[in-house]
């Protein structure tokens, strides 16, 4: 089985999910937010090990959870998702590499997988099983086609890796991996499609009965 580590990024619980204001009170879409946290980074947890899943995040309560449930905290700057993605992967490749880091070993540097917490539907046998598929770069896009729900980047693939989230970031990405030599698997995978962003997501989430969304107050 790969080995790969997992960088989850965060914003506060309370900032999340504007989208859904119009079916959701801001005390929901907290709620909501702290459930899909959990529920991704047990998911994360349970997949990869303990020890190599990482939270990046501005928020102290974020990143307190992050510790509870047993992931590493990573305070970030407040520069943006890209920057922070970015300082998480120089930090973590930092501690595997530098000869008096702590995780410091034998042990080759693993692979990375980006996870935002908006995928309700993800699960440790689904993101096993897709880093499994990926040789060097994999991105499984949106139902749209043009944002990056999941990106997989193998070692050597990682150091340097131009992070784009934002509008188009599924092209960037494609466009990145392709200009390193690589050509980028693309995973399309339902569960994986799925974000939810909008008030029909959480309609469909609701209909379907799954995800951590289905168990929450959804008045």
């Amino acid at each position: 089985m790969k080995a790969f580590e997992i960088v989850v990024p965060c914003k506060r619980f309370t900032a999340g999910k504007s989208r859904l204001a119009p079916v959701l009170s801001p005390a929901a879409r907290a709620r909501l937010c702290r459930g899909l946290f959990r529920h991704t980074v047990q998911a994360a947890l349970q997949a990869a090990g303990a020890g190599n899943v990482a939270v990046v995040s501005a928020d102290a309560e974020v990143l307190a959870l992050a510790s509870q449930l047993g992931a590493r905290a990573i305070a970030e700057n407040g520069q943006g998702l890209n920057a922070a993605i970015h300082g998480a992967n120089a930090l973590l490749t930092a501690l595997r590499t530098l000869p008096d880091a702590a995780l410091a070993g034998d042990a080759p540097l693993p692979g990375l997988i980006v996870l935002p917490i908006d995928l309700p539907l993800i699960s440790a046998g689904l993101l096993r099983r897709t880093a499994e598929q990926v040789e060097a770069a994999g991105i499984a896009p949106d139902a749209a086609q043009t944002g990056t729900n999941l990106l997989v980047l193998s070692a050597g693939l990682r150091r340097d890796f131009p992070f784009s989230y934002g509008p188009d970031s599924f092209a960037l990405h494609r466009r990145a991996a392709r200009a390193r030599g690589v050509e980028p698997t693309v995973i399309r995978h339902d569960r994986l499609a799925f974000d939810l962003d909008r008030p029909e997501d959480l309609a469909t989430l609701r209909k379907a009965g799954r995800g951590p969304a289905s168990t929450l107050l959804m008045s």
